[in-house]
């Protein structure tokens, strides 16, 4: 049952249903982002470490929410809004090395990750643990190290990345056996730092099929989020941010707390991105006693998508065909 309730997730992203969803500083602030982005990913972990990311849609009352868990400084365990539950083996190096994906108590995928130039270039999935593969994944990067596409070669899609000239993502675009589904694009008008480059030990979104979503230094002021037909025809654009009246409320260090957007459409897609972090002094906003993943995971499934509701494409990117 728990099996069959993921893949009906990926029968809704191949249907096409998961759309997307403070002044500027001085120079010197950009300087202290970068500093403190790498300082988040240094070998021991330290800095600011986010804990959750809650996607919310108002108009249909609904939540994605993702938690992340640490051990030793590295994220230890990833539990997605979909219900999937990552838990994460690093090598001597603290390189991200297996990731196994559970649904309750059952392992559904052992994930391997294939390294160039310290770069992922490869993930390999395997059923439950079997040596049976079920997907591989290449990723592509350009010569800064960004990453500018993500293949599957078992489920015939693949998400192209463009940057901007400061190396937050601008855009990506995802194709379904050759045809466009969905396009997201990203402005940076706002200097609040990137909660998910405060995720030590994963160095991209491997859970979601638009893998680079959350690259760059910076945390986006602005949503638009285009999808297609079935044909790949009549693009519509679904909200189209304003980030001119986007509303921060910020966390200690400049991360945001919660973000708040609007759409220049109409009023009917106002957004919000809240945060959690630890390992964070003076944003620290989750010190109360804290449910194990396993028990979040339950409540995750009971607002799961479903045929009424329009979601982003952002989910489990290996039940596409299952």
């Amino acid at each position: 049952m728990k099996k069959n309730y993921l893949k009906l997730i990926g029968t809704f992203l191949l249907a096409g249903l998961f759309i997307t969803g403070c002044q500027k500083e001085e120079r010197e602030f950009s300087e202290e982002i970068t500093k403190q982005s790498t300082a988040s990913r240094s070998e021991k972990g330290g800095g600011c470490r986010v804990t959750m990311y809650d996607y919310y849609d108002p108009t249909i009352d609904y939540h994605q929410v993702d938690y992340f868990t640490y051990k030793n400084g590295l994220v230890d365990e990833w539990l997605t809004f979909y219900g999937g539950l990552y838990k994460m083996e690093y090598d001597n190096k603290r390189k991200l090395k297996i990731a196994r994906l559970y649904d309750g108590e059952i392992l559904l995928n052992e994930i391997h990750f294939i390294y160039n130039k310290n770069k992922v270039v490869k993930e390999i999935w395997y059923d439950g643990n079997t040596q049976q593969v079920v997907d591989e994944v290449n990723n592509t990067y350009n010569h800064k190290g960004e990453m500018i596409r993500n293949e599957s070669t078992y489920f015939d899609y693949y998400v192209t990345n463009t940057y901007t000239k400061q190396g937050d993502l601008e855009s990506w675009f995802l194709f379904v056996g050759g045809l466009p589904v969905q396009k997201a694009e990203y402005t940076y008008r706002d200097e609040f730092k990137n909660p998910y480059g405060a995720r030590p030990g994963i160095d991209y979104s491997f859970a979601w099929i638009n893998s680079a979503f959350g690259a760059g230094k910076r945390w986006y002021s602005s949503e638009k989020s285009t999808y297609y037909d079935a044909e790949g025809n009549n693009p519509f654009v679904f909200y189209d941010n304003d980030p001119l009246q986007t509303i921060w409320q910020p966390a200690a260090q400049n991360y945001p707390l919660k973000a708040t957007y609007f759409d220049r459409l109409s009023d009917a897609h106002n957004i919000t991105n809240t945060f959690e972090y630890e390992n964070c002094p003076g944003c620290d906003n989750n010190n109360a006693k804290r449910q194990s993943l396993g028990q979040k995971a339950a409540i995750n499934k009971g607002i799961a998508p479903s045929e009424n509701l329009s979601s982003k494409i952002r989910g489990p990117k290996k039940m596409l065909a299952r």
